[in-house]
C-alpha cells in the first residue's frame, strides 16, 4: 500500500542503489498505480479515522510536542488534530514538506511510468479487483506490466485491501487473512531463493509447506489472474 508506493518512488528514482543494496526482488501488496484515486478512495471508503489514529501515532512518538515546528511559515498543528480526511490531513502538513498546494504534493510522491521502467529488480505486484483503495484493475487498466521489465501481476478476485490482512484494533475493514500473509511469505521466499521457515523447521518430502497449501487454497477460492513479462 503506502510502503509499496514508496518503495517504487524509491527504487524508480535510485536503481543504481538498488543494485548496491543488494535488493534482489520485492513483492509490493496492494500498489497503487497513482497517488491521486487512492488518495481520494481512502476518504470515500471511510478508512481515513484508521489511518489519521496511525499517523497521529508516529507524531506522538517522534514529536510529542508540535511547537518545535512553530516558527515554520504556515504550520498550524491545530489542523492536524482537527482533521478528518486525508485531504485535510494533507493540506495541513504542505508547510512542513516546503509545498504551497495539495497537487504539488502528489506530483511529489507520485511513481511515474519513468520510474517504473526504470525498476532494476524482479516485482511482484499482488492485489485483488474488490480492494476499495487500490484495486488491483488499476495495475492492469495502468499497464504496469508493460512497463516494469521483469514482473508478475497477480490480479485476484477477491481479498480487499490485503495490506490490512491482521486483525489490529481500528483497522476498518475487520479483515483476517492469514492466506494473505502466507501468500506474501511465499513469494519473497522464491525470490530471495530462500526456503520458508516451515519447509526449514519441518524438512519433509511428504508434507507440503504451509504457504505452498494457502496459496492453493487462494487459487481454488478466488479466480485469479497473473500477467507476468519478462525481460
Amino acid at each position: 500500500s503506502i510502503g509499496a508506493a514508496h518503495f517504487t518512488h524509491w527504487a524508480g528514482s535510485h536503481p543504481e542503489k538498488v543494485k548496491q543494496c543488494g535488493v534482489v526482488g520485492a513483492v509490493l501488496v496492494c500498489h497503487g498505480t497513482s497517488a491521486r484515486p487512492a488518495a481520494l478512495a481512502v476518504d470515500a471508503s471511510g478508512a481515513a479515522p484508521f489511518i489519521l489514529e496511525a499517523y497521529r501515532d508516529i507524531l506522538r512518538s517522534n514529536f510529542p510536542d508540535l511547537t518545535v515546528f512553530q516558527d515554520i511559515p504556515g504550520f498550524d498543528p491545530a489542523k492536524l488534530s482537527a482533521a478528518r480526511t486525508l485531504r485535510e490531513w494533507d493540506e495541513a502538513v504542505l508547510p512542513l514538506y516546503g509545498f504551497q498546494k495539495h497537487e504539488e504534493l502528489l506530483d511529489a510522491v507520485d511513481t511515474t511510468p519513468e520510474m517504473l521502467r526504470a525498476l532494476p529488480l524482479c516485482t511482484v505486484f499482488l492485489g485483488a479487483a474488490n480492494d476499495p483503495i487500490t484495486p488491483s484493475t488499476r495495475l492492469l487498466e495502468g499497464g504496469v506490466h508493460q512497463l516494469v521489465s521483469d514482473c508478475a501481476v497477480i490480479h485476484c478476485s477477491h481479498g480487499s485491501h490485503m495490506a490490512w490482512w491482521q486483525p489490529v484494533a481500528g483497522n476498518p475493514l475487520h479483515l483476517e487473512q492469514h492466506w494473505a500473509r502466507d501468500l506474501m511469505v511465499e513469494l519473497i521466499s522464491i525470490l530471495a531463493d530462500l526456503p520458508h521457515p516451515s519447509e526449514a523447521s519441518e524438512a519433509s518430502e511428504t508434507s507440503p509447506s504451509v504457504t505452498s497449501e494457502a496459496s492453493r487454497r487462494v487459487l481454488s477460492c478466488f479466480p485469479c489472474q497473473a500477467v507476468m513479462r519478462r525481460h
